[in-house]
């Protein structure tokens, strides 16, 4: 192995002011559009425990689907399903 000597310390030729240049800093990155008119619903994460046969029994279904979908997106249909029914006078 060659034993090579520590670099010495060279001066920066470009004529910047490397100090200048740090202190200046930057901007704050902006939003292109404004988070008032963003349409999203607002959600709210929540813990669901589901018995292990009821979540085979889901993921069969999803399996059987011609179109894959997420099973998060499963359960929220079915979850909107059941609220419109309920609207509409048809509780079962």
């Amino acid at each position: 192995m060659a034993i090579a000597r520590k670099p010495q310390k060279t001066e920066v030729g470009s004529g910047v002011d490397v100090d200048a240049l740090i202190n200046k800093g930057g901007s704050v990155a902006q939003i292109s559009q404004p988070v008032s008119d963003v349409t999203l619903p607002a959600e709210k994460q929540v813990a669901l425990r589901i018995p292990v046969n009821m979540l085979g029994g889901i993921d069969s279904r999803l399996k059987k689907r011609a179109v894959r979908i997420p099973r998060h997106t499963w359960i929220l249909e079915a979850i909107a399903e059941k609220l419109e029914r309920e609207e509409q006078g048809q509780i079962t």
